[in-house]
């Protein structure tokens, strides 16, 4: 079993934005889908570790933070 690509909210908002420079996506996005648990990710004192495949996985389909 592979290990999973973790990244911190910064490290995978760069990643996103290298992929699509013109992308809607903000920091703040993202560490919303942390807290609400719309991502699998880990948090490790006053940052999250996210999953970085599942991550992308989760915004190429129609995902709502409600």
């Amino acid at each position: 079993m592979p290990l999973p690509r973790m990244r911190t909210i910064e490290e995978a908002y760069e990643y996103l934005l290298k992929e699509d420079k013109d992308t809607g996506i903000t920091r703040y996005f993202i560490r919303e889908m942390c807290k609400k648990q719309k991502v699998h990710c880990i948090k490790t004192g006053n940052k999250y570790l996210i999953n970085l495949d599942d991550l992308c996985e989760k915004l190429s389909q129609n995902i709502s933070l409600k």
